[in-house]
């Protein structure tokens, strides 16, 4: 008897996708799965759309709350699945799957029994589509055999954010019992890097993962600009301190220097998007630096700063690393300043084009 998936939609304000993303699951030709809506307090009618699939479908059950952020949404959704079901899926509201998604996703676990199947991915940016690339080949990959081509390269490639696959939740069949095991792991105020610190703990706690980055199905992940990161957001520094002391301990756990290494250059990547956003504040400059008073305070970044390569990050964000860990207060100043006009530049150019 084929399992019961449970796809799980935390959804905010996409009233534009939401018909799109719900009726591409409801034309699966596998058919043992349930919908869950997690509509989080959203205030446009996206709230609306959920009741009409859940009143139309027996299918799709529907769940309202206040607004507490993706991760609180999806948690709800893991809590609200049924008893009967053993693999999640998630999907985001304003992406799709192709038709044969789920039934081409079970049968790659019936072939592997794999814990996590992982499909492709394509990007859809502009009417444009994109097959995003993996750096590890397809394959079945266990813990038991700990396969360097795996886990020497899932977290980091050897560049800035180069992925050996898919660091997110959508695009991934997994087992509940995984889930629920890493849940605790998940911080429901982190609103950076949500998705890391749910799918390492899984990855690294999972026997097996089978990658299947096959032409005829795939997970479309649509670019939108209007979610991406454009405003100044307060909870950057303090989200990226708990996902990545998290992923630090669940390394030195593993007892992994392949894995912390990647950790670590993780880490780096993650202070420039920092120091990036806090380019976006408006307020005075002294209030922004003093990021930079707390960050060279931070017992992690004084570890991992000294053992990065310099050479994998570009020319800007070797600028910013330098204007983070100089001893001079005005090389700190001269440089926040500089990067920050050529952010006013960069925006003005994009606004005219």
């Amino acid at each position: 008897m084929e399992n019961l998936i449970s796809i799980i939609i935390p959804i905010y304000n996409v009233e534009n996708y939401l018909d799109q993303c719900i009726m591409s699951i409801l034309r699966q030709s596998y058919r043992n799965y349930e919908i869950i809506l997690v509509d989080d307090g959203s205030t446009d009618k996206s709230g609306k759309i959920c009741d009409k699939y859940a009143s139309n479908f027996n299918t799709v059950k529907v769940f309202h709350k206040e607004n507490g952020g993706l991760v609180s949404a999806w948690k709800m959704g893991v809590e609200k699945s049924s008893k009967e079901s053993s693999q999640l899926m998630f999907v985001d509201p304003d992406d799709w799957i192709t038709p044969n998604y789920l039934e081409e996703m079970y049968k790659a676990y019936l072939r592997t029994h794999a814990e996590i199947v992982v499909s492709s991915v394509t990007k859809f940016t502009s009417g444009k589509y994109n097959r995003v690339r993996f750096f590890i080949p397809n394959g079945l990959y266990t813990l038991k055999n700990d396969d360097d081509k795996f886990y020497a390269h899932f977290l980091s490639n050897g560049g800035f954010f180069t992925r050996g696959i898919p660091i997110n939740r959508w695009g991934k069949l997994i087992s509940k019992k995984l889930v629920l095991d890493n849940m605790h792991y998940v911080d429901k105020n982190v609103s950076f890097g949500e998705d890391l610190n749910l799918i390492f703990p899984l990855i690294l706690d999972a026997n097996s993962i089978s990658i299947n980055n096959e032409e005829n199905f795939t997970y479309f992940y649509r670019v939108r600009k209007d979610s991406m990161l454009r405003e100044y957001d307060s909870n950057m520094w303090n989200s990226v301190q708990k996902v990545y002391s998290t992923l630090t301990m669940l390394s030195r756990n593993r007892n992994s220097d392949q894995i912390l290494s990647q950790v670590s250059s993780d880490y780096i990547g993650a202070i420039i998007l920092c120091y990036k956003n806090n380019l976006q504040y408006s307020g005075k400059i002294g209030t922004a630096l003093s990021f930079i008073d707390a960050l060279n305070k931070d017992v992690l970044f004084n570890e991992v700063i000294h053992k990065i390569n310099i050479k994998e990050y570009g020319f800007l964000d070797r600028w910013v690393i330098k204007g983070i860990t100089t001893s001079s207060n005005l090389v700190k100043i001269s440089s926040y300043i500089l990067l920050k006009q050529l952010k006013i530049i960069r925006n003005f150019c994009r606004e005219r084009i």
